[in-house]
């Protein structure tokens, strides 16, 4: 008999996302370390990796790079809780290191700054959500679940030979 560990025992994250006109449906398994780190993620899906077109304000379906930019800069400047949340994350020290940044500032005008904060939101888009089978940069999160595994779960399985 083996046992293939299913979920390990945490907190999961189900990360629903789309593209185009619905197509390419995914949905992603995180775990994450804490309530509020599921907290941010579920904030950072819900607002910024909502759709380009329909007037929700995200860069979903978005393939122009710096329109992507100044959106995500944009929303990170006008949300201060939602820069807040970022700062949860638990990768996000690694990544902007060294880099000082007030949430209560009014603008950006440091391209290094920018260009970090648009590299990071695009790795955690293809962490959380995958990359796109149409050539966005970003997908568009339908829905954020967070579930509590208790303990480990293993699926017995034992192979037949045919």
């Amino acid at each position: 008999m083996n046992k293939e560990l299913l979920y390990k025992k945490g907190l999961l994250l189900k990360i629903v996302s789309w593209e185009n006109d619905g197509d390419f449906y995914k949905t992603i398994e995180y775990n994450v370390d804490s309530i509020e780190e599921a907290k941010a993620i579920k904030v950072i899906c819900e607002t910024v990796f909502q759709s380009c077109n329909n007037g929700d304000g995200g860069v979903g379906n978005s393939s122009d790079e710096e329109d992507e930019k100044e959106t995500i800069i944009g929303h990170f400047l006008d949300n201060k809780e939602s820069f807040k949340q970022l700062m949860c994350l638990k990768n996000y020290e690694t990544v902007i290191k060294n880099v000082e940044f007030d949430a209560d500032q009014e603008f950006i005008d440091d391209e290094a700054t920018v260009e970090l904060l648009y590299g990071f939101i695009n790795d955690l888009s293809y962490e959380l959500m995958s990359g796109s089978e149409e050539g966005y940069n970003f997908r568009i999160c339908e829905s954020v679940t967070l579930y509590d595994i208790k303990e480990d779960v293993h699926l017995d399985k034992t192979e037949i030979k045919l």
